[in-house]
């Protein structure tokens, strides 16, 4: 059925919000906002309105709906969309999680396990409404009139891509491996049969892999410039290498949208940010900014306003727990799939770190949760990681059992360190193993 979408529909199809039920009050001010005559999304009458649809998280957004689209009307949404349709998905728990704060646990689906998840979802659910949706969360704040018109025109008359969208443009820093990211407040190509498939071999099963087996910090946005950025032009038969050859140009960059949502562009944001916007960037019509989003009230657009957030006490001073970030493999331990192979080299090892350092005078107690194909045995420690002196635990022998293991480690630190990491060796005989989950605890601390 998506074959058909593309020749039966317009190009662009639908403005897709994910969101939750705590979203629900900013929805209403950017319905407010696009009636206004500076920020609406059409600067004459049309014919081509497309579909706005609200995904929500799971079935607590549907007590808001009549509100929602009460307010839908009392704002004439209907002057710019079609119709305003719901979708409700099923997470919760674990697989609903979204944490910036890495000094909590959290599970084998990663900290940003419910944006994640809500990405491939909706995806797979727009498969069907046309070829291009703008997935839009609500912090995403047009800055100009014609927005919608304007995105219109960009998908209407442009090469075929599968995601179009901004780099980071604010003052924050990210790390290397993604720097470039796409930030996913874009437009995709769900009604392409080839986007589609794209997702399901490559984007979403390899974002799984990451996250269980490397860093349970990486979105969905971030991760394929990771991947990327090391792929292996060099090595015959290189996966990665062999789909960006395919797929790169599909991939594009646009001054539409600007993506402003450091922490740093959050908490101090430019006071007059949306004017220098406005001045320097003629062909941007959204801004991606919690910042800018807190200044939609009763004075924007007129005056955006945008002032510091207030700085709330840092909470990892009062956390027990932390939860692990990452996993770092030595170069000669192998993998299959999801499994680690630690050899018989007494260098190979594998490094976890965690999402916290460590204060003076605290003991740690770690406890990590894995999985091997068949008895063996390998050897852990409990260290300090980073660059202050060595401190840690000596290496201690664990014997595995086939199936899932669970084993604990403590030490006592008498320094402080800005990182933690619980490292694992192999043995002579060597060992196939799964990690699949690792956390920390601050047992006693005399600080």
């Amino acid at each position: 059925m998506a074959d058909n979408v593309l020749a039966q529909t317009p190009a662009f199809a639908a403005v897709v919000v994910p969101c939750n039920q705590h979203e629900v009050d900013q929805i209403v001010r950017n319905f407010e906002l696009w009636s206004r005559p500076d920020t609406r999304p059409f600067s004459s009458e049309t014919d081509h309105k497309p579909k706005l649809i609200l995904v929500f998280n799971n079935d607590q957004g549907k007590k808001f709906v009549s509100n929602i689209r009460s307010e839908f009307i009392k704002y004439e949404m209907g002057r710019f969309f079609c119709n305003l349709d719901f979708f409700f998905l099923n997470l919760s728990g674990e697989s609903d999680l979204y944490q910036r704060n890495y000094s909590f646990a959290a599970g084998s689906q990663g900290y940003k396990a419910g944006p994640n998840n809500q990405f491939f979802e909706t995806m797979r659910l727009s498969a069907t409404v046309g070829m291009y949706i703008f997935l839009m969360e609500v912090d995403c704040i047009p800055i100009r009139p014609n927005w919608l018109g304007r995105l219109i025109t960009i998908t209407e008359n442009s090469e075929r891509f599968f995601v179009m969208g901004s780099a980071y443009r604010g003052r924050g820093t990210l790390g290397a491996s993604y720097a470039r990211h796409i930030n996913g407040n874009a437009v995709y190509a769900v009604g392409d049969p080839d986007f589609q498939r794209f997702i399901e071999f490559f984007w979403e099963p390899r974002l799984r892999e990451v996250v269980e087996m490397e860093d349970r910090r990486i979105a969905y946005d971030c991760v394929l410039e990771m991947i990327f950025s090391r792929m292996k032009s060099y090595t015959p038969n290189d996966t990665d290498w062999e789909y960006w050859k395919n797929f790169s140009s599909k991939f594009r960059y646009c001054e539409y949208i600007q993506n402003i949502s450091g922490a740093i562009d959050i908490d101090d944001p430019i006071p007059d940010l949306v004017s220098q916007v406005l001045s320097a960037s003629p062909e941007t019509y959204i801004i991606h900014s919690q910042a800018v989003a807190s200044a939609v009230n009763s004075t924007a657009p007129a005056d955006w306003g945008l002032k510091p957030k207030s700085r709330q006490a840092n909470s990892n001073s009062t956390r027990k727990e932390m939860g692990f970030v990452s996993i770092h493999p030595s170069e000669n331990v192998l993998r299959d799939g999801l499994k680690y192979i630690l050899n018989k080299d007494s260098n190979s090892h594998l490094m976890i770190l965690f999402s916290s350092g460590v204060s003076e005078d605290t003991e740690i107690l770690s406890t990590l949760t894995l999985e091997a194909d068949e008895p063996v045995t390998l050897s852990a420690m409990l260290c300090r990681h980073g660059e202050t002196p060595f401190e840690g635990s000596s290496p201690t022998p664990i014997s595995l059992n086939k199936g899932e293991n669970v084993i604990s480690l403590s030490h006592r630190f008498k320094k402080s360190h800005p990182g933690l990491r619980l490292q694992i060796y192999g043995q002579p005989e060597g060992g196939k193993v799964r990690i699949l989950s690792a956390r920390a605890t601050v047992i006693d601390s005399m600080s």
